[in-house]
């Protein structure tokens, strides 16, 4: 009876579609899994328990429409801007409500809204609604949305003689953005594949003069497809991105009317009105039919940018995405992330890191529907989640380990923990100074807890860790792997690190060990411990030899590795 000894050491892959089930050739095989879910997968190879998600706001709203805006008014002054119908809510990166004010965008237009900022300026573009121009007066608390008037508008003749190419009549700019001292506008409803822009230093004058090097410009896209305007990144170049294909703005070094010229890159496309993001000079973006994430990156061997699908080996996860936000190395740690939010609710998250070939992809759910999210340049991570017919504003809190939570930490003991007004009527999962507590329901906003909390006390809404690997083949020595031949796993070896119980195959992994100390640690919470634990005796034959972890209680978890034997 032949036994094989197998080792996971890193899931740098992250959830692989289920159609590579028997791809055993793929290198990413073995550093990949069948279902990656509610984890954080870290550049480094570990799998980590998610962080949860900070209770902040409720907005009044409708569920309808919603858009989440980062903005920066200085380099420590950071903002969370999000749209509502004909509404504006503004908080602080600690989730604090700072005003409101009120807006010409329907439930049906904000989640189509685009944006640019300038020192201390947030520009908002739509189509059907005139450019807005949100600005920070003199406080946290004092701000002010007012349209903007373009003068000098070029003209076109559209059939009854020349007239603005952007009005209400004609409709305004789908997206705009700052590049080389001008604010340039793309996606004009009337001629979408138009680029405007401003003369420079001067960036709502639309002359076009003479044509000198600082006169405005006006630039259509010459090709033998539609390609309306939709996107304006920029990085080390401006960025034109339409509906079938992605250019840059040429211009021998310095843009001017005599030299600007469109450089088509690539032919594929993105979607309307999901956002683009950067990651280490990348832009990442979702081509267009929203099926796959495509990284759009300048290859020096042909001197152009060229197109990488990210998502090659987890498009499953990739299901008609909304939103989307770059998350970038932080004080927590030095991984960037992609958060895809996706139409059905879940949230897509990828692990990058060039360097090192990481692509690692995971799926977050949540008991509701995630909607959308937004990064702040400071690092908060902000969702809008809509639970129980409303929508909130929810914080990505590492010390947390429940949705929708509220966390503690002061004024305790205490038996009675209130403030869960938007967890009325919920069967919540309650975590006490480290140990997990039984469940409680929500009354009039409130819940009694069985013993008295000492220090901290969180309470949310549960959500459960699944890592099960890929089907491990067995492979005689010198022959072919035997797919779906019969197997077992008798014994399982688990690498982790600060983690508390889980269960592995159905079985529980026990963290406390009585001889660890004098005392009995029945009186204490289950320890956080490091290190290797082995489970034996797995009974029965499968064709679909695989481990599983599970960890359904509010309590960290980072597995590093998984070491088991496999016989046939």
């Amino acid at each position: 009876m032949p036994k094989l000894r197998d080792v996971q050491t890193a899931f740098t892959a992250g959830e692989l579609d289920p159609r590579l089930a028997a791809r055993i050739d793929v290198a990413r095989y073995y550093s990949g899994g069948e279902r990656v879910r509610n984890v954080l997968v870290r550049g480094l190879g570990g799998a980590h328990r998610r962080p949860g998600l900070r209770h902040v706001h409720t907005l009044p709203s409708s569920t309808a429409g919603i858009r989440l805006v980062p903005f920066a008014f200085n380099v420590e002054q950071t903002y969370l801007v999000a749209f509502t119908s004909n509404l504006i809510v503004i908080f602080l990166p600690d989730g604090t409500e700072v005003a409101r004010l009120a807006a010409p965008y329907s439930a049906a237009q904000v989640g189509e809204i685009k944006w640019t900022q300038s020192a201390d300026t947030l520009l908002l573009f739509h189509p059907q609604v005139q450019p807005q121009r949100l600005r920070r007066l003199g406080s946290h608390t004092s701000w002010q949305l007012s349209p903007i008037t373009f003068t000098n508008i070029p003209t076109f003749d559209f059939g009854s003689g020349p007239e603005p190419v952007i009005s209400a009549t004609r409709g305004w700019p789908e997206c705009g953005t700052f590049y080389q001292g001008r604010l340039y506008l793309g996606g004009l409803r009337s001629r979408p594949a138009t680029l405007l822009a401003s003369r420079v230093g001067d960036f709502f004058n639309l002359n076009k003069g003479t044509a000198l090097d600082d006169d405005a410009l006006d630039l259509t896209l010459d090709t033998n497809q539609v390609n309306a305007i939709w996107h304006l990144p920029v990085t080390r170049s401006l960025h034109v991105f339409t509906s079938g294909a992605e250019h840059v703005l040429a211009g021998d070094g310095v843009i001017t009317p005599k030299t600007a010229r469109f450089d088509e890159q690539t032919r594929r496309g993105t979607l309307r009105h999901v956002p683009i993001a950067e990651i280490d000079g990348a832009l990442l973006f979702v081509q267009r039919g929203g099926k796959a994430v495509r990284q759009h990156l300048y290859d020096e061997v042909e001197g152009a940018f060229s197109n990488t699908l990210l998502s090659l080996l987890s498009e499953h996860l990739i299901r008609n995405p909304v939103d989307l936000a770059a998350r970038k190395g932080g004080s927590a740690d030095a991984d960037d992330y992609l958060l895809v939010v996706n139409g059905d609710g879940t949230v897509a998250v990828l692990t990058t890191l060039r360097s090192q070939e990481v692509v690692a992809w995971a799926l977050w759910e949540t008991d509701g529907a995630v909607r959308r999210v937004a990064v702040l340049d400071s690092g908060e991570v902000f969702f809008a989640v809509e639970r129980g017919g409303s929508m909130r504003i929810e914080q990505w809190d590492e010390a947390l380990y429940v949705d929708a939570g509220v966390r503690i930490i002061t004024g305790l003991p205490a038996t009675i923990v209130s403030g869960l007004d938007h967890l009325e009527g919920r069967d919540v999962a309650v975590r006490i100074d480290g140990a997990t507590h039984p469940p409680r329901r929500v009354i009039n906003g409130e819940i009694e807890l069985e013993r008295p909390a000492q220090s901290e006390v969180q309470v949310g809404l549960p959500f459960e860790v699944v890592l099960r690997t890929m089907p491990a083949e067995p492979a005689p020595k010198g022959g072919l792997p035997a797919i779906a031949g019969l197997a077992r796993i008798p014994r399982v070896t688990v690498r982790v690190h600060e983690s508390a119980p889980f269960l592995l195959n159905g079985r529980q992994i026990t963290m406390r060990r009585f001889a660890d100390a004098p005392a009995s640690p029945l009186d204490a919470p289950p320890p956080v411990l490091s290190g290797d634990f082995r489970l034996s005796g797995f009974p029965g034959w499968q064709r679909r030899a695989q481990i599983e972890l599970r960890q359904a209680e509010p309590q960290p978890l980072a597995v590093l590795a998984l070491a088991y034997d496999i016989v046939w």
